[in-house]
């Protein structure tokens, strides 16, 4: 019992300190960099999350689930959840590369979008689905902390006015990289891929299986 509370704090706490950071950087956003610059983030972090589900689908469900199974057990391997995520993430960061210069849209409003779009590489390559999967909370808490940090201090520490607009996609997927990066420092210590991948037959499979749960 002791152990289920220990965990359902360390979700919490992760989420809770996560998002406060990420209100607080928000709300100073929106006094630093006035009504229209404002105006431009939110629209570029709303085609980011659209951009986050299309490169995702249900993959990160997916994997927590058949993360929880022992290796032998599982339909998918930890080594395909990743390569598959890597590859959705790419192509999705390629289309938006392709489609968001021919928008009638402002050029720093493009310029803005492409520069969040560039964090779908750094949020493909997140273990946060493995050890979910794993049940090691405290791990995923770590990194969002450290990602909503470290964002929240570099955007007080550089931006200070709507000249500044250009760093915050930049801050952003740093923020970003270095959560993938603690995660990926405890997989050294323990790999993820006990098993190896079984090629592009699974893929196809893995992608339809996270489309349609990502549906869902």
């Amino acid at each position: 019992m002791a152990n289920l509370r220990n965990k359902i704090f360390r979700i919490a706490f992760g989420d809770v300190i996560g998002r406060g950071l990420g209100v607080i950087t928000s709300i100073y956003l929106a006094r630093v960099l006035g009504a229209e610059s404002y105006g431009i983030i939110v629209v570029a972090m709303s085609v980011l999350g659209y951009s986050i589900w299309g490169a995702d689908l249900g993959l990160l469900n997916i994997g927590a689930r058949e993360m929880a199974k022992i290796p032998e057990k599982r339909v998918f391997r930890a080594r395909e959840i990743f390569i598959v995520k890597l590859i959705l993430g790419t192509i999705v960061v390629t289309v938006l590369s392709l489609v968001v210069p021919l928008l009638s849209l402002d050029e720093i409003t493009k310029t803005i979008i492409l520069g969040f779009s560039y964090s779908l590489i750094p949020y493909a390559l997140l273990l946060e689905w493995y050890y979910n999967g794993r049940q090691h909370f405290g791990k995923v808490a770590l990194s969002k902390i450290i990602n909503n940090g470290f964002y929240l201090f570099a955007v007080f520490l550089f931006v200070h006015a709507n000249s500044d607009l250009q760093l915050i996609p930049a801050l952003y997927t740093i923020g970003v990289s270095l959560a993938a990066l603690v995660l990926a420092g405890f997989a050294f210590y323990k790999s993820p891929f006990e098993l190896p991948s079984r090629g592009i037959p699974v893929f196809k499979d893995l992608i339809q299986s996270a489309f349609t749960v990502g549906l869902g």
